[in-house]
């Protein structure tokens, strides 16, 4: 029973992400949609793996992926905004000159 619920609440997690990814316009809220997709994967790893060796890469890899999530929050999103004057990406791809196929 544990497991199912661990299973359940790890869907729900990876919906609410990408519910939050599809929905919100401005990247911070998408970051975080990504975020949470990310912890619900892991916790789909840790109840579902029993062999400690794959699951222990696929967690290495999640924190690499997490890493790389607050590179993006902390280093490049500042710079997007100086640049831009918004994070918010429908006045971006607004005012992009990149024409839409």
């Amino acid at each position: 029973m544990p497991a199912r619920v661990g299973l359940a609440v790890a869907l729900a997690l990876n919906l609410v992400g990408l519910f939050n990814m599809i929905i919100k316009q401005d990247i911070i809220s998408q970051v975080i949609g990504l975020l949470i997709m990310d912890q619900g994967l892991y916790l789909a790893v840790v109840k579902i793996v029993k062999i400690p060796v794959p699951a222990t890469y696929f967690v290495i890899s999640l924190y690499f992926y997490t890493l790389i999530t607050v590179f993006i929050l902390l280093i490049l999103l500042p710079k997007l905004r100086a640049t831009a004057q918004s994070i918010d990406l429908t006045e971006i791809a607004h005012e992009s000159d990149l024409k839409s196929s």
